[in-house]
Formats: C-alpha cells, sequence, structure tokens
C-alpha cells in the first residue's frame, strides 16, 4: 500500500495510489450505497485521463452532498469518452465547497494531517479546460497572521504558490499590510485584489505586476488542478478597532448573513480572515463570456475517516520514542506529499504511552527560546517588515501519530508568551521572556512538583476523539502512540533569501536548498561552512559519513544524520525545542527513562 501521508506533516487527503480503489471499497461494503459507489468511481476514472482516485472521491462526495444520484451528477459534468470530445466542461458550479477549520476543536476534516488549531482551509476542485482562464477576485485581502493561495494536480502534488506578502493589490485601492509596514503602523485596511490563474503562469507579467497562479503542471495544457486558500490565526474582531469600526456589518449581511444566525454568520466571517470569500469568475480565449461562479451555499466540511491516511507509528519514527532530545527532521519522502504547503517547516518527536504499571504515567519536559515572530498586521514588529522578526509564526502541537493523524493541542507563540506574561516571566530589557517550558503529560491534576514550581505550562497528551450523532465531541482513552510537533511558518529566510537574511536558525535554514554554485560561479555558503571559489564540492569519499560534515545537509538527498539532533542543535541553537522523558507515580517520584 503506498505511504499517504505523504507528508508526515502536511495537509494530506487520500491516497492517489494505484490500489486506492480497493481501501475505497472495501470501507464501504456495510453501506447500502456500495454498489452504487463502486460503479461510480469505476465510471470516473474510465472518463478522462486526468480523473485519479482523490478526483472522483471529491466529485462523489459533490454529488452526496447535493443529494444527486452518483452516476447522473458525473454525467452532467463529465461526457463519456470526454478526451476524445471537443466538449467544455464547467466544474465546479459554485465555488469554495470545502471548508475546513481547526479553530473550534481537535478533529480532523479530510484525513488532513496534523492542522494547526489556528488554521483555516478553503479549497475547491476545479477543471481547467485548453484556453481557459480564471480571475480570483476579493473586496479585500484577509485580516490574518498568514494565508497564501496555492494550486496542486489532480493527484495533490504542488503545483505552484502566491504567498500573501506577493499579492499586488487593485490601482486606486488600500495597500497590501502584509508587504506594507507603514499600512500596518497607521492602521489602514487591506486592498482589493484579483488573481489570475492561467495554465502554466506567465503569461502576463513576468515582472509579477499583474498577480498570476499556474494551475497545471508544465505537460499539461487541461485538468483537474485543487485551488487551497490557508489562513492562520485570524485577527482579533475588527470592530473592536476604530479603523473597522461599523465594517462588519455590511460584510456579515452580505456575504453571510441571508441564511445563517449571526453566530453562524460570525462564525464564518472569522473563518475567512473578516472579509468576504474572493469570488471565482471563468473565461476561456476562444470569446467565452466572464462567467462568476456563485459561492457554495452548501460547503463540505466532514471528514474521509474510512481512508488511511496516516503515519505509521512503528516505522515512522527517525530517532526512538520516548529518548532525549529526539525532535527530528522529517524525510523528504514525508515532507513531499499531498496537498503540501510550501511555506511551513516542522520538527517531530515520537512519543509511545509507558506501560509500566497503572500507578505511574508519562511526562514530558519541552523547553527551548521562541523566536521574534510577528502576531499581528497591526503591531510591531509588522509582518510587512521581515527584516525586523525572524519567523511569522511558530507553535508547538500535541498530536496523535496513528490515524486520522489529528491535532489534539496546539499552543501558538502568542499563548506561549501570554503564559510566560501571567507567570511574571520577564527578561532583563522588560519584555516578556521568550524562554519557554511545557509540560506534556496526562492531566494537569497530576502535575508533578517540579513542573509547578518552574512554572511550566501544562499540554494534554492525545486521547482518543470521536464525534457523537449530534456532533458532540467526545474525548477517551490516551492514544498508544503520541508525539510533539513544532511547526514554522515563513521563516527569515524563505522570505528574504539566504543571502539578506540575518536570522538563519529556523528549522527552513536546517537544510540549505542547493549545495555549490556551478561552472566559474562563486560557491555559495552552506550550513554554515563555506567552499573556497574553484574548489570541488564534498563528496562522500572526501567526507566520513559519520562526522556528518555540515557542507552535505544542502539538497534533496542529504545523509539522514543531517535530519537528526546534532545538526540541528547545531544550526537552530538556543531555539531547538529540548525534550526529556519521565515517569511519574502516584506519589509525584519522578524518574527519567530517555
Amino acid at each position: 500500500m503506498h505511504n499517504i501521508l505523504p507528508l508526515l506533516l502536511f495537509p494530506a487527503v487520500i491516497s492517489a495510489s494505484s490500489d486506492y480503489p480497493a481501501q475505497y471499497f472495501q470501507q464501504l461494503r456495510g453501506s447500502a450505497q456500495a454498489s452504487v459507489n463502486d460503479k461510480f468511481m469505476r465510471s470516473c476514472l474510465s472518463r478522462h485521463e486526468d480523473t485519479s482516485d482523490l478526483v472522483c472521491a471529491f466529485i462523489l462526495r459533490d454529488a452526496e452532498l447535493q443529494g444527486i444520484e452518483p452516476l447522473e451528477y458525473l454525467d452532467d459534468y463529465l461526457p463519456e469518452d470526454l478526451d476524445t470530445k471537443d466538449t467544455y466542461v464547467k466544474y465546479p458550479y459554485c465555488s469554495w465547497r470545502y471548508q475546513y477549520s481547526q479553530l473550534s476543536s481537535p478533529t480532523s476534516a479530510w484525513n488532513v494531517a496534523f492542522p494547526d488549531q489556528n488554521s483555516v482551509y478553503q479549497a475547491m476542485l476545479v477543471y481547467f479546460n485548453k484556453h481557459d482562464e480564471f480571475v480570483l477576485n476579493g473586496p479585500q485581502l484577509p485580516y490574518v497572521r498568514y494565508f497564501s493561495l496555492q494550486t496542486y494536480d489532480n493527484v495533490a502534488a504542488s503545483v505552484d504558490s502566491v504567498r500573501d506578502y506577493q499579492v499586488r493589490t487593485e490601482y486606486m485601492s488600500n495597500s497590501n499590510v502584509y508587504a506594507n509596514a507603514t499600512a500596518g503602523e497607521f492602521r489602514e485596511p487591506n486592498g482589493a485584489f484579483d488573481v489570475r490563474i492561467t495554465a502554466h503562469g506567465g503569461r502576463y507579467d513576468d515582472n509579477g505586476f499583474i498577480n498570476e497562479l499556474a494551475a497545471l503542471p508544465i505537460n499539461k495544457r487541461s485538468g483537474f488542478f485543487f485551488l487551497f486558500l490557508r489562513f492562520y490565526d485570524p485577527e482579533p474582531f475588527p470592530e473592536s478597532s476604530d479603523t473597522f469600526k461599523n465594517k462588519m456589518s455590511p460584510i456579515l449581511d452580505s456575504c453571510f448573513g441571508s441564511t445563517l444566525s449571526s453566530s453562524e454568520a460570525m462564525d464564518q466571517a472569522k473563518r475567512w480572515g473578516w472579509v468576504c470569500p474572493p469570488a471565482l469568475k471563468r473565461t476561456n480565449a476562444k470569446g467565452g463570456l466572464m462567467q462568476t461562479l456563485p459561492y457554495c451555499v452548501h460547503g463540505r466540511s466532514d471528514s474521509f475517516k474510512e481512508y488511511d491516511q496516516g503515519l505509521q507509528p512503528g516505522k515512522d519514527c527517525m530517532l526512538e520514542p520516548n529518548t532525549d532530545n529526539n525532535m527530528f527532521l522529517p524525510p523528504n519522502s514525508k515532507m513531499n506529499g499531498e496537498f503540501r504547503n510550501k511555506d511551513a517547516t516542522y520538527l517531530y518527536g515520537c512519543v509511545e504511552q509507558v506501560k509500566p504499571s497503572k500507578s505511574s504515567s508519562l511526562w514530558s519536559r519541552l523547553s527551548g527560546v521562541l523566536p521574534v515572530s510577528t502576531v499581528s498586521l497591526y503591531s510591531s514588529p509588522y509582518v510587512g517588515e521581515p527584516e525586523n522578526y525572524e519567523v511569522r509564526y511558530v507553535s508547538i502541537s500535541s498530536i496523535n501519530r496513528s490515524p486520522p493523524s489529528i491535532v489534539y493541542k496546539t499552543f501558538m507563540d502568542e499563548e506561549i508568551l501570554s503564559a510566560n506574561a501571567a507567570l511574571g516571566k520577564f527578561a532583563d530589557d522588560g519584555s516578556v521572556d521568550r524562554r519557554y517550558v511545557m509540560w506534556f503529560g496526562p492531566d494537569e491534576g497530576s502535575m508533578p512538583e517540579a513542573a509547578k514550581l518552574e512554572g511550566g505550562i501544562f499540554v494534554p497528551w492525545a486521547r482518543e476523539v470521536e464525534e457523537d450523532e449530534g456532533g458532540e465531541v467526545d474525548f477517551g482513552d490516551l492514544v498508544p502512540h503520541p508525539g510533539i510537533l513544532y511547526r514554522e511558518i515563513l521563516s527569515q529566510s524563505q522570505v528574504m533569501g539566504s543571502d539578506e537574511a540575518k536570522y538563519q536558525q529556523g528549522v527552513a535554514d536546517i537544510l540549505k536548498a542547493s549545495c555549490w554554485g556551478s561552472g566559474g560561479d562563486s560557491v555559495e555558503e552552506v550550513g554554515g561552512a563555506a567552499e573556497e571559489e574553484g574548489s570541488s564540492p564534498p563528496t562522500l569519499e572526501r567526507v566520513l559519513w559519520d562526522d556528518c560534515d555540515e557542507r552535505l545537509c544542502c539538497g534533496n538527498s542529504p545523509p539522514t544524520c543531517c535530519r537528526g539532533r546534532s545538526h540541528i542543535q547545531a544550526t537552530m541553537r538556543q531555539h531547538y525545542p529540548t525534550v526529556s522523558y519521565y515517569t511519574v507515580d502516584e506519589e509525584g517520584r519522578m524518574e527519567a527513562i530517555g
């Protein structure tokens, strides 16, 4: 079976492996719809060379959500022998069908692997006809800590992306606060924008004066693609600011207020970053009129829990569970997976619940120093001045390493600093101390005395999570394979480049993108070591593998040691999250086990 967690830590859904249908149908045998769904999947896969298991599963869910017989729905959108016909495919008929918000509870939709609890994913599946063009038009950029637009092909491999600070706002509109620190300082609202979605990008302006996003791999002229809009950490409700006072009511009324209660409309508004959803418009270069797709009234947020889309807990740990400082960088085979977020990087620690006796419990102490991050568009350091902060967003999560790979509890940087402030932890200059201590355990009531004395932040180990018929979340026993996840988004070097960035101690800096120059060019610094101009690069014949020469920690195929504690600690220094493990008995006695 193809292992589809493919990104160990990246948002991912159903496998696109060739044996997927067997897995899919096996899980549906108990359903009265099994034979219908079986026939649908086989028919869908035969109609177009670009249909995939993933695409067909999404179309099937779309039909079920609309209450339409699946094969009838398929005939409407993907006629038989589509590859041999000059047929124009109009799919989808509405925009932003899929919404997944992790803001409310630790559940997993679409089999998203380890989604941060401050994240929201808005997505849609779209068919791109030859000569098509789409325009994504938004009245304002959203008000969140981070957002991006990313496209993926029919098997969820990354195609293209546009980061928030790269979006150019429309002429005569307000500026992009993600790129303009002065606008943030003066609390100006975000401007309007549009993004052209073309087959391969580069159609309008290679200099980037028009926002453009490629939909398809370079070898395709038509086919399905996924469009993802990611949000992290929405700003506080805009009415709390004089700048936005009285501006939310029209947004709620025009975008979310027609069929929703006021509380539901507020929830939707937050999930869109306090702005109206951007409209998707479709046209065709052969002369087709620009058509605006209506916003999907019935969004899908249910999960694909029947799919085994997760880690294999016994096989995917580079460093042994429950051992000191076992936070490691996942290998490329796990990182280049489905629906990968290009802007996020991770460290991962494996944990296993100990079974010595019922009278003892497992605890873990995690400590480090948070890099300087921005927490708002409208407070210093401003998002628009990346030279003044080190990482856009940092979080630490308690996770379940077994499918469906949920995040049980997330503490983002702002919450950690708030906890430190409440405990009176301040640096010599009066700022909140960025050093943190977190204790992972079964429950706060049994927190060891040592943890209480040092003011550690309690983080619960992951528990089994189920939803009852009413949608309420029930928490069960501790999971056997928990874990710790350290996440960074947009380190300074990712935004400014390694030549300009002063801060190069982030997770993104552990492996340099390229190793050395070519031809007569001077050789760039790699992993902190420089090669002299004209010298040949180190090879395994010249450098001992066990030495883990940092000059080898670059490119797509670095030695395994580059992902281990020694090299990571050397790169991240005080920012590396150190971890130790203990058993604690009923009387509070601690014993180190790492």
